[in-house]
């Protein structure tokens, strides 16, 4: 897997499955990804939860009834368990540029080994192009809705000769179909061998027309049915009248010109409803009129349905589904995922207004495929993506970037604080205010978003504090009483918060300011750090409250002065900080047991004075200070993942931060104080949380 690009919140862990030609693709209640070729084989795939193919069927019993056949549609019967399975799916004449007039079938494959083939409907319209039936989908009631494309480029055919050649629409073109096909005496012979244009003999209904090449359409948990559709890009024509009856040729000359070709047109996405128009003309329905009408200088039809929706020009907008969930907090459910086969090799994310009713945002959710033209997503939450330009699916898993919330400020912010959790609450130690340096003690409790003051840290008050909390207690290590790290102190102390009160402890082995400080397996380490010549450190100790000792730790491969830090298991993590060079991305890890120092994956973003936390198995590093030479408060935020040592970018602040106190109470990160803005000398007076 990889993480793919991403928008709207999110990332994505991509896995590639290969495919030959795919087409199409849909979940199955056994489980299994079955996926659709171009020329009619079909292919079951198991997969594992990193969609790793672990088995894959190959179906044959499509093409051994047929011989190869344009399939582009395939649905689960409603009557389908997971035991027996049972596909429909939707064929046509192989060719992809001299489609056989009334050549597209909807065949139901089921039995041991989907060997059993029947044909529910034939006799559909399909295009000398590749306009063909489409996907298709059951609806309320059990019905099978179809989606079949239409005959001409605009309605009407022409002497362009273009894909299209000169064959006019049909009843049941340009359409969305729909069949009770469970109805006792259901007849699917729709071909009307006498007359091409007239009334097909057979129970399939058009349930929405004048879509010129609806791919995909979906109903939506709201009760709406969406779907995009392919604009004009060739030379069309609409009908030579725009009152009926208007069979015969259109005039290929554009509009402005006196003809009927309309030009280009964008792919728009609609809001479909039973018995809406939605702007192909058919004359074989009496459906004359183009779009608006405002191209022939009528009126629309009564029936016409304005697009819900612009989706661009030339987008070949295909594929379509619905999100089912959220992720994380990422809120994604509901959202339509719409595949772009042409401009954009993306997916688009559409947000919806509450009603349905209207288009509220989109943007592009995920790109950096080859002409994807169908999408699905399983029970789990993984979409998938028919490449057919690549000959693959493409399976996301979507990863929240998480979010940031602001909440109840403290009483008096600082930045460059000690802070650590402790008993449910953030608690921050000392710092520097607006008003100068503080010895203050504080606590945030989030069930209740409320703050309460503290005994104060005993001494003068300073700033660079590093905390640490172990077995119900809280423990605060150096900090300065300057600006840098001629202040320095040794000290170090303990709290208790049922006495509210403070203790000293031993002095550290080395007076130390910005240091960072973490509790691993009963015992406390303090780590780098700028000492009173100014020079940061690469020394540590480690005390260990049982006895009441200092002992001192092997040097880190370099100076780190305002680090970050972590444990994972017994092993202590220091990252970022600041040499005398400026700001560091090096990242090196302490092993307890053997005394040893190790380099590992470097942070993409070096920084200093920033925030940690410790959400679902990774590490958190937030805000901080840039390198030279901007030396730039810093909004990017990013995380650690121990086990593929690898970093991803995540949701940034909604501000820059340096010098943040920060702790994670799950599933929650908070971040307290700090200075933001260019003036770094300005402290924030702001609490934030952060959650995936």
């Amino acid at each position: 897997g990889e993480t793919a690009d991403s928008g709207g919140g999110l990332d994505f862990l991509r896995t590639e499955i290969p495919a030959e030609d795919p087409t199409n693709l849909v979940w199955g209640p056994d489980d299994r990804l079955y996926v659709t070729s171009l020329l009619g084989r079909i292919t079951a795939n198991t997969l594992d939860p990193l969609n790793q193919v672990i088995a894959a069927q190959t179906i044959n019993s499509l093409t051994d009834a047929w011989g190869n056949r344009l399939t582009l549609g395939i649905a689960i019967g409603p009557e389908s368990t997971s035991s027996d399975v049972v596909l429909y799916v939707a064929h046509s004449n192989a060719s992809l540029n001299n489609g056989q007039l009334d050549s597209a079938v909807v065949t139901r494959l089921a039995g041991p080994n989907f060997e059993t083939v029947t044909n529910v409907i034939t006799g559909l319209p399909r295009a000398p192009a590749n306009h063909s039936i489409n996907s298709i989908h059951f609806g309320p009631a059990g019905r099978l809705f179809i989606a079949v494309g239409s005959n001409t480029g605009s309605g009407a055919p022409n002497t362009a000769m273009t894909e299209f050649g000169d064959r006019a629409e049909q009843p049941l073109s340009a359409a969305i179909l729909v069949a009770d096909i469970f109805a006792p005496s259901f007849d699917g012979t729709c071909q009307n061998v006498s007359d091409p244009q007239g009334a097909p003999p057979c129970d399939v209904t058009t349930w929405a027309t004048g879509v010129r090449n609806m791919y995909d359409f979906v109903f939506h948990s709201n009760g709406n049915v969406y779907g995009p559709d392919n604009g004009l890009g060739a030379v069309g024509t609409f009908p030579p009248s725009a009152i009926a009856p208007c069979f015969g040729y259109g005039d290929v000359r554009p509009v402005g010109d006196g003809g009927q070709n309309p030009g280009s047109q964008s792919d728009p996405l609609h809001l479909l409803v039973e018995g809406g128009f939605y702007g192909h003309p058919n004359p074989s329905r009496g459906e004359c009129i183009f779009g608006d009408g405002s191209l022939q200088g009528v009126s629309a039809l009564p029936n016409y349905r304005q697009p819900l929706f612009n989706l661009g020009d030339h987008r070949s907008a295909n594929g379509i589904t619905e999100y089912p969930f959220d992720v994380g907090c990422v809120p994604l459910g509901g959202d339509l995922l719409i595949a772009n086969y042409s401009v954009g090799d993306n997916i688009t994310r559409i947000v919806l207004s509450d009603d349905g009713q209207t288009v509220i945002a989109d943007e592009v959710l995920v790109g950096g495929f080859v002409n994807p033209i169908a999408l699905t997503v399983n029970p789990a939450g993984t979409i998938f993506v028919a490449e057919l330009g690549s000959d693959q699916i493409a399976a996301l898993i979507p990863r929240s970037l998480g979010c940031w919330v602001p909440l109840t400020a403290p009483p008096e912010a600082a930045a460059f604080a000690g802070s650590a959790m402790l008993a449910g609450r953030l608690f921050t130690v000392g710092g520097r205010s607006a008003a100068g340096r503080v010895s203050a003690t504080s606590s945030y409790q989030p069930l209740t978003d409320t703050w309460t003051a503290h005994a104060d840290l005993p001494g003068a008050a300073r700033e660079g504090i590093a905390a640490a909390a172990l077995n119900g207690a809280l423990y605060a290590f150096g900090g300065t009483t300057s600006g840098d790290g001629s202040g320095a102190t040794d000290a170090a102390f303990t709290y208790d918060s049922v006495a509210d009160s403070w203790s000293a402890l031993p002095p550290m082995g080395t007076a130390r300011a910005r240091a960072t400080a973490v509790s691993v397996d009963s015992k406390l380490y303090v780590i780098g750090g700028v000492g009173t010549a100014g020079i940061p450190l690469a020394s540590g100790e480690v005390f260990d409250p049982a006895t009441g000792t200092w002992a001192a730790l092997a040097p880190m491969s370099e100076g780190r002065d305002a680090a970050s830090a972590f444990a994972v298991g017994s092993e202590l993590f220091v990252v970022g900080g600041q040499s005398q060079a400026g700001a560091l991305a090096s990242m090196e890890s302490y092993d307890p047991g053997t005394g040893l120092w190790s380099g590992r994956a470097a942070m993409p973003t070096a920084r200093h004075s920033a925030a940690v936390g410790n959400l679902e198995g990774r590490f958190q590093i937030a805000g901080g200070e840039g390198a030279a030479p901007d030396r730039a408060a810093l909004v990017l935020c990013e995380e650690y993942d121990p086990a593929t040592d690898s970093w991803r970018s995540i949701a940034s602040l909604p501000e820059p931060r340096v010098g943040s106190g920060s702790a994670t109470i799950h599933p929650r990160v908070y971040l307290s104080g700090g200075t933001s803005g260019g003036a770094k000398s300005q402290v924030a007076d702001a609490l934030l949380s952060f959650e995936f």
